[in-house]
C-alpha cells in the first residue's frame, strides 16, 4: 500500500514514465522497428531502473544520474550529427526508459516504500538537492 508521503512521488513518476513510453512509441510509428532490436529497450529499462534506484537513495546517485544523462545526450547528438543514429533505436530507448522508470517506482513505491531520501527531496522541492 502506498503511504500518503509517497503518493505524489508514485503518481508523478508513473506519469513521467507513461509520457516517455508513449513519446517513444509515437516517434517510432513511422520507422522500421524490428523484433531483433528488443535488447535496446531492455537495456534502457535496466539502466534507467538502476540509475533511478540509486538516485532515490543518495545525492551521489543523483549526480551519477545527471552525469550519465549528460553523456547520453552528448552521444545522441554525436550520433545524429554523424548520421549513425537510428530513429527506431531512439524510440526503443525511450520506451525502455519509461518501462524502467515504471518498474523502479512499482518496486520502490507500490510494493515497497519510497526511499526516505527521495521523500526528503520531494519535501524540499523548493531547495536545490544537488
Amino acid at each position: 500500500m502506498i503511504d500518503s508521503g509517497g503518493r505524489s512521488v508514485v503518481l508523478q513518476d508513473f506519469l513521467i514514465a507513461a509520457m516517455a513510453a508513449i513519446s517513444g512509441g509515437l516517434s517510432g510509428v513511422d520507422t522500421e522497428i524490428t523484433v531483433d532490436q528488443w535488447w535496446i529497450a531492455a537495456l534502457a529499462a535496466a539502466v534507467t531502473a538502476t540509475l533511478l534506484g540509486a538516485s532515490d537513495r543518495s545525492r551521489t546517485g543523483v549526480w551519477v544520474l545527471a552525469g550519465v544523462g549528460v553523456l547520453a545526450m552528448a552521444g545522441i547528438v554525436w550520433s545524429a550529427a554523424s548520421d549513425s543514429l537510428s530513429t527506431a533505436a531512439l524510440s526503443l530507448g525511450m520506451i525502455g526508459m519509461g518501462a524502467g522508470m515504471a518498474l523502479n517506482r512499482l518496486v520502490f513505491g507500490v510494493v515497497g516504500r519510497v526511499p526516505d531520501a527521495r521523500l526528503d527531496r520531494e519535501r524540499d522541492r523548493g531547495r536545490s538537492w544537488l
